[in-house]
């Protein structure tokens, strides 16, 4: 963030992030933020670096104050679709200021100042419908419409449309990351408050192309209708394509859109794909820290970040005295961000002190908040008939998201309940006395269909040459084995696969995928150990591992 103006010599300011005790997640529900509004950038306090006093003219002699900020990230295709808006609060009332872009900045002009922040939201284009019907046109792209036949409602009403940028990037790369899951085409979507027709409505959205190759032969099209609590569904209308763009009728009215995919792609990879592409959800962890023990007091620490942030923030943590517990991180979840509380109840061996207000400690999923945890401390209740774990579990409203279990006796790096990670468990279940986690095996699969040659290759692209080195001799592969089938190997991705699958198949029939887990574990790496986790949830769901 830059703040340029005349200003006096000596004059210097600071802007700091809002701390954890102050409540983002309100602010976005009064005026004068628009319905949808969400957070592009953390929020700031501006102060002067000797007064620590907000920036204001009236006191700081100054004249054509400018704050200059670059966005946290910011999607181009996004911007055609979206307005953005600088709020800038002063006195306890909030204002929004629009933009001027220079040389990848934001460009404000302000006058007083207490804190800021960047908000991004779509715009509404309002259209008056009759009895008689007509024609909606978008005026971000005259090839979104809607055609209203005659009598297809019962008096004239007003319809509000926002169009929705799907980040066709996001759909690529995720074609790039698995070969199931390809998508071919994809429109923009268009939305509005739920509404239902006397009569269908057609819908015309153009197609954007991820090549031009007439490969359309191994695709097929699907309309898709989306809510704004994140849910999505693919629907059985069958859109009409012609001159890249798909028409179809509809007699009611949410969210629509329409994506072109390959046959074998399935139907939940389809959903998950889209939701994070249309931002309606995304891919987090709740990491799980644990800072000084004192007695039987505790400090814990809780944070949901985005998957990409999870080393940069498991290093952080440590300038507040927490080090993370790679093993007792949560399952990876797909939440909407930006809404709602995650509540935390604490059972076991935990107890919250009776001191402390909340016992019921709750954190937020904000993707672009750079310290967003929760801090709580813990007794642990040693007293007879407890279990000898603490239990975190996780919730929105009354949905469990995940159990987090932790022994705060145990000496070893693994904790010794490592076998009940993500279950739910009765307090009274016993603790078990391996230190080695069993992959409980499924009923519907077995090694030889779970280590296909897609899913070993899946699982290569995830690791780098030096982890398939480690995790190789982990698996009691020789060093002269390893460095004869690399040589022999026509590219590092050859290499890589061949190795993979030469050690796997070293194991016992009934034991690779122990073995494998076992071996990314012992690599005491945090990206590997989630590799890990992720391998154990595939598995125990009867799924492939190229779904991983």
């Amino acid at each position: 963030m830059v703040i340029e103006g005349m200003l006096r010599r000596s004059f210097s300011c600071d802007a700091v992030p809002w701390d954890n005790l102050d409540d983002r997640s309100t602010i976005l529900m009064v005026q004068p933020f628009p319905d949808g509004c969400k957070l592009e950038t953390d929020i700031y306090y501006i102060k002067e670096s000797t007064t620590g006093l907000p920036l204001t003219q009236m006191k700081t002699p100054a004249e054509n104050v400018h704050l200059k900020i670059k966005p946290y990230k910011r999607n181009i295709q996004k911007s055609l679709f979206c307005q953005y808006r600088g709020a800038v609060r002063f006195e306890g009332t909030w204002n929004l200021v629009e933009p001027i872009f220079i040389e990848g900045f934001m460009d404000f002009t302000i006058e007083n100042v207490e804190s800021f922040c960047v908000v991004s939201f779509i715009p509404g284009q309002t259209y008056n419908i009759s009895t008689d019907g007509g024609d909606f046109i978008s005026t971000v792209d005259d090839r979104i419409r809607v055609t209203f036949p005659p009598e297809s409602v019962n008096e004239e009403n007003q319809i509000k449309f926002k169009v929705h940028p799907v980040n066709f990037n996001c759909l690529i790369e995720k074609s790039e990351q698995d070969v199931d899951n390809d998508f071919f085409a994809t429109s923009p979507s268009l939305s509005t408050n739920h509404v239902e027709f006397k009569k269908p409505v057609m819908v015309q959205l153009p197609l954007q192309y991820t090549s031009e190759k007439d490969i359309e032969d191994s695709y097929h099209y699907i309309v898709f209708k989306w809510e704004e609590d994140g849910s999505l569904e693919l629907t059985d209308i069958e859109p009409l394509i012609k001159h890249k763009e798909a028409s179809f009728e509809v007699s009611s009215f949410c969210g629509f859109g329409c994506v072109s995919v390959s046959r074998s792609t399935s139907q939940q990879s389809i959903i998950n794909s889209l939701q994070e592409s249309l931002e309606l959800k995304k891919w987090c962890k709740i990491l799980f820290f644990v800072g000084e023990k004192k007695d039987k007091n505790l400090q814990i620490m809780l944070e949901c970040v985005d998957l990409k942030r999870v080393s940069e923030v498991s290093d952080d943590r440590k300038k507040y005295g927490f080090k993370i517990v790679p093993e007792w991180t949560s399952k990876d979840l797909f939440l909407k961000p930006n809404t709602g509380h995650i509540t935390v109840d604490v059972k076991g061996n935990f107890v919250i002190p009776r001191d402390i207000a909340s016992k019921r400690p709750e954190l937020t999923f904000n993707p672009v908040i750079r310290e967003n945890f929760t801090r709580f401390p813990v007794e642990l209740d040693n007293s007879p008939g407890k279990a000898g774990y603490g239990v975190l579990s996780l919730k929105i409203g009354k949905t469990v998201l995940d159990e987090i279990y932790y022994d705060p006796g145990s000496t070893r790096k693994v904790p010794l309940n490592q076998k009940i990670k993500h279950k739910v468990v009765s307090p009274k279940a016993p603790v078990h006395n391996s230190t080695e986690a069993q992959c409980p095996k499924p009923e519907t699969s077995n090694e030889k269909e779970f280590f296909t040659e897609k899913g070993i290759l899946v699982l290569s692209k995830k690791m780098t040459i030096d982890d398939i080195f480690e995790v190789c001799i982990h698996m009691n592969m020789t060093k002269d084995q390893h460095d004869s089938i690399r040589k022999n190997s026509a590219s590092n991705k050859q290499g890589n696969f061949s190795l993979l699958k030469t050690a796997l198949n070293q194991q016992p029939c009934d034991q690779q995928v122990n073995s494998l887990v076992s071996a990314l574990k012992a690599s005491e790496q945090l990206e590997l150990i989630e590799l890990a986790g992720k391998v154990e949830d595939v598995w125990s769901k009867g799924r492939g591992l190229h779904t991983i």
